[in-house]
């Protein structure tokens, strides 16, 4: 994590430096950037990315993360709802067609 806070820190830094308009300043400002990168790299060494590490859980095509939240293919973390709509999607459907009889070819389809 820290390592995630120094990466954007860094970003900001580039970022801020590409947006000056004076060439001088901006010189100085890359020389700085350079400077800081290099402290970074002799501190730290390489900063890598981080990729979030999913278990299958008990509902198909839903994960656990790290954290043991759910989370979908992508690692979007899901609410308790999505979580009951993905798994009782069939129950939902059995109850709509049983309320609402005149929906039930809406539902096929």
């Amino acid at each position: 994590m820290l390592y995630l806070v120094i990466a954007v820190i860094v970003i900001a830094l580039i970022a801020k430096s590409r947006s000056s308009n004076n060439q001088s300043d901006s010189d100085a400002d890359i020389e700085k950037q350079n400077r800081i990168l290099d402290e970074v790299n002799r501190t730290y060494g390489n900063i890598e990315v981080y990729e979030p590490q999913l278990e299958p859980s008990d509902i198909e095509g839903i994960y656990f993360n790290e954290f043991r939240e759910y989370v979908d293919a992508q690692g979007h973390v899901l609410t308790p709802a999505e979580i009951d709509e993905i798994r009782y999607k069939d129950d939902y459907r059995e109850d709509i067609e049983q309320d609402f009889p005149h929906h039930r070819k809406s539902w096929r389809t």
